[in-house]
């Protein structure tokens, strides 16, 4: 005997679309809720496991004067070397440079460096007071270089014939972000002293009648010795110097390649003294600054519905993208612990707030818009001081997270309104 089942049909067929879509729309108001309450001043006291301090520069900064011998008066060498130490020091992120030269007689004169900045001391001090002028130099024969009592016989330059190679000859010093494995296992950095494409050949032909000897190169005086190796027969590649560079960090490492490619100190150019000053700083309160900018965003939105500038619907849009922006770049500075300026992060967030409700009313122009204030930006960025740097790049990334904003924004109102 056979028992046959009859096959339930269901007359309407589940529809896990809606249901996903309203667990998404959760999750997603889920996370909205959780930066805008990391965003939040004081927030960051709730827990003491987890810490979101904003990281302002406020107590950070400290001041100083140094003061240089250079042994010139001529008003182009001078301007030259200022434009120099600026480079530096801008290129490194001190935030407030001031350079003034004054001259002491007819064949010297002295320059005044004040910065304000919250950058390490005494990277800031050795990139506003080396002249880190370098040449390739050769071992003398009659030094002994093997001396044990005498540990420093191979740092001297005294001690180093100089050849034709110098700061001239090469177009770049190229220093790698990251650190490399060296023969005893460690890792350091290193440099990579590139020559002009015309001297590559001869600069071949040079490590050549040097090689398996130990040379050096020789910095203010001070030589770092390295080995020249062995270069095979009929071989095509481009030869360079790698030199181990004494630095344990990024920003060390960063510091002694803007000092080796920002440009070559001619005259004579000692470091006298240093003073302290006073830091100049300008603070605002974050979290009155945060008070005042929401009581300002709404004040704005609810003007511009109570007189009908705009529609509701619109409004709503550009308001929620607002919000979004400035809690999504808060909560990321928070977590990052990146150091801020209060007073660049009020600038940026007014501009960010009027941006958007350009993009919002000129819908037909948003390409041309961000195109153009990223152009803008990027030039501030490249040609400006280091605290218009600092602004230009934060506002970039404002500017690209609006857009992505504004997107969202549409994308969850939308769905939120179909619930």
């Amino acid at each position: 005997m056979k028992i046959r089942f009859k096959k339930i049909k269901f007359k309407n067929k589940l529809n896990f679309k809606p249901i996903l879509k309203y667990l998404l729309l959760i999750l997603v108001t889920a996370i909205i809720i959780t930066l805008t309450l990391i965003a939040l001043p004081l927030t960051e006291k709730v827990s003491e496991k987890v810490t979101f301090n904003l990281n302002t520069k406020d107590s950070q900064y400290w001041s100083k004067e140094y003061v240089a011998f250079v042994g010139t008066t001529d008003k182009k060498e001078l301007q030259k070397v200022k434009e120099i130490i600026y480079r530096r020091l801008r290129n490194f992120g001190v935030e407030r440079v001031a350079i003034y030269t004054e001259s002491d007689n007819d064949e010297s004169s002295r320059i005044r460096i004040i910065v304000n900045t919250t950058k390490d001391p005494d990277l800031v001090s050795q990139l506003a007071t080396s002249r880190y002028s370098y040449k390739i130099v050769t071992r003398r024969e009659d030094v002994d270089f093997d001396k044990e009592d005498d540990p420093y016989v191979v740092v001297f330059g005294t001690n180093y014939n100089a050849t034709d190679w110098d700061y001239n000859d090469f177009r770049t010093v190229y220093i790698p972000k990251n650190k490399f494995r060296t023969t005893d296992g460690n890792y350091r950095y290193f440099a990579v002293f590139k020559p002009w494409p015309n001297k590559q050949a001869e600069f071949t032909k040079f490590l050549k009648e040097h090689e398996s000897e130990y040379m050096g190169v020789e910095i203010d005086f001070f030589v770092t010795p390295f080995e020249v190796q062995e270069i095979p027969e009929g071989t095509t590649a481009q030869q360079t110097i790698t030199l181990g560079v004494y630095a344990d960090t990024e920003e060390e490492a960063k510091a002694i390649s803007l000092l080796y490619n920002s440009g070559h100190i001619e005259a004579n150019f000692n470091h006298e003294s240093e003073t302290d000053r006073e830091p100049d700083v300008i603070s605002l309160d974050y979290i009155k600054v945060s008070i005042g900018l929401v009581i300002s965003l709404v004040t704005a939105y609810i003007y511009l519905l109570l007189f009908k500038h705009s529609t509701k619907e619109s409004l709503l849009r550009s308001f929620f993208a607002t919000g979004l922006t400035i809690v999504i770049y808060l909560a990321y500075l928070k977590l990052t612990h990146i150091p801020v300026d209060t007073f660049l992060l009020a600038i940026q967030f007014i501009l960010t707030m009027i941006f958007v409700r350009a993009i919002a009313e000129n819908r037909d122009s948003e390409i041309f818009l961000i195109v153009t204030t990223i152009i803008v930006l990027g030039i501030v960025s490249l040609l400006g001081t280091s605290l218009m740097m600092i602004f230009a790049k934060g506002m970039i990334a404002l500017i690209a997270l609006t857009k992505v904003s504004l997107l969202f924004s549409n994308w969850y109102i939308d769905n939120v309104k179909k619930i």
